[in-house]
């Protein structure tokens, strides 16, 4: 669709002139994040974009523009910084990109956390935190360039979830602020359980205009880098240390020796040659992992402390930027997002059956988290993309392992496995956005009123 004369002039009384952006460079450049990952997403998304986009710096701004997209019914969604790969912020029939970029102030550091706007580089919130003795709890491997708004609305764990858990675990996030899109927008304000209600939502039901997030206390961590000559030694010593509840860990990532060449940041840092295990250890706990390194048959690679002066920062190797790499090697290169069975031994044997199916078309790249109080083996597989048969190929045998696939090929949320079918956050939409004017076309379970037709997409 597109927005009327009428509706152009009437952002004027809104936002300055210099706020409201209608050039086609702009519309397609931040109209777009990274879904291109996804050999399906860029087929789907490619000439998706705003028509017009706002930025705005306060609420009382977006209250004006909701009621105003309300009126004119005018689909408006809603952009942090724009690292998400799956197309949560892409238009999928234009009207209004809300970018949030301005929003980008700390309120405060109160009470061993952090209350802050959605446009807030997670990078700012951790360096000042950290000059208070203070650190994020988690964080994606984007923490250079993504929002604090992003990071709730769209992800959900990173570095540091080993310790803290992700997102979604009670207590990572105390309170969000958010606003409806209603004939009279209303301000929110959610906390406990509500939170709930909007969180990894895609902004979807709620614009999200504050965020207040615990924090930990510092530590001064150091990198390290492990290399093992069996997958099965990697495998076996990121279970060990991610469950050895006396080290003080910050992040565990494995590498199959093939990746590991792919990897810049660890040049020079990783044997490309070996299979390679990425850590974030205390001071403290350092001798200790190494131990654990010598007693698995592996071997220190490197170690760097993390800001120190000079040092590569091993996370820009890990989850995601992962498969950057890769596809800066080979474009035919993508991924999956996965689960795997929750011990040691049942999440190799999925692997060998995996690695005995597909062989090199499918790569492993593990991450391990703690997911409600429970070591949990998470992987970002980089895959070799060949033809849409064959991916799904390859998440139906995941499937049928017991590996469960996070579909990252997909912009609706609950096909993405995230919040499948998820009532609480239904539910509020119905609340919060009775003419899905919020990100139409994101969430498959509400029935989106018959206003704007449907966006022609490549099936």
């Amino acid at each position: 669709m597109s927005v009327s004369a009428e509706f152009l002039q009437a952002l004027q009384d809104i936002v300055p002139v210099g706020a409201i952006l209608t050039d086609f460079g702009s519309l397609e450049r931040l109209s777009k994040d990274y879904y291109w990952y996804s050999p399906w997403l860029k087929e789907q998304l490619a000439d998706k974009r705003a028509d017009v986009v706002v930025q705005c710096t306060t609420e009382a701004q977006i209250v004006a523009l909701l009621r105003l997209t309300y009126q004119h019914r005018v689909p408006i969604t809603a952009r942090g910084l724009g690292t998400g790969n799956y197309g949560q912020i892409v238009p999928l029939y234009g009207g209004v990109l809300l970018d949030l970029k301005p929003m980008n102030q700390i309120l405060a550091f109160s009470n061993g956390g952090v209350i802050a706007e959605p446009g807030v580089k997670l990078s700012t919130i951790e360096q000042e935190g950290r000059q208070q003795g203070l650190e994020l709890r988690m964080y994606p491997s984007t923490i250079g360039t993504a929002s604090i708004g992003g990071f709730v609305a769209g992800g959900s764990g990173g570095i540091g979830s080993i310790a803290h858990g992700v997102l979604r675990d009670r207590g990572n996030l105390r309170a969000l602020r958010l606003i409806t899109a209603e004939a009279e927008p209303q301000i929110l304000e959610l906390r406990g359980p509500e939170i709930d209600q909007a969180l990894h939502a895609y902004g979807t039901n709620g614009i999200i205009t504050q965020v207040d997030m615990p924090l930990a206390p510092r530590v001064d961590w150091q990198q390290l880098a492990a290399g093992f000559g069996s997958w099965q030694a990697a495998h076996d010593f990121t279970w060990a240390v991610a469950c050895a509840t006396g080290i003080q860990k910050r992040m565990i990532a494995g590498l199959e020796q093939p990746i590991v060449a792919y990897e810049k940041p660890i040049a020079g840092y990783a044997n490309p040659d070996l299979h390679t295990v990425l850590l974030l250890i205390s001071p403290t706990d350092l001798p200790e992992a190494k131990l654990l390194v010598a007693e698995h048959g592996g071997e220190v690679t490197g170690e760097a402390p993390l800001y120190g002066k000079g040092s590569p920062t091993f996370s820009d190797a890990t989850w995601n930027h992962t498969t950057l790499w890769a596809k800066k090697q080979d474009d035919a290169l993508t991924y999956l997002q996965c689960g795997f069975t929750a011990n040691r031994t049942g999440s190799l044997e999925q692997m060998q059956l995996l690695k005995t199916k597909f062989g090199d078309e499918f790569l492993l790249h593990s991450e391990m988290v703690r997911f409600q109080g429970n070591v949990q083996c998470w992987a970002l597989p980089i895959i070799r993309y060949s033809t849409r048969e064959r991916l799904q190929e390859m998440i139906d045998y995941c499937e049928s392992i017991g590996v469960f696939v996070y579909n990252p090929h997909t912009y609706i949320l609950e096909d993405g496995g995230h919040d499948a079918g998820n009532p609480v956050q239904l539910s509020f939409k119905h609340r919060t956005d009775p003419r899905g004017i919020l990100n139409p076309g994101k969430m498959r379970l509400f029935q989106q009123p018959d206003l704007y037709g449907s966006p022609v997409l490549v099936e």
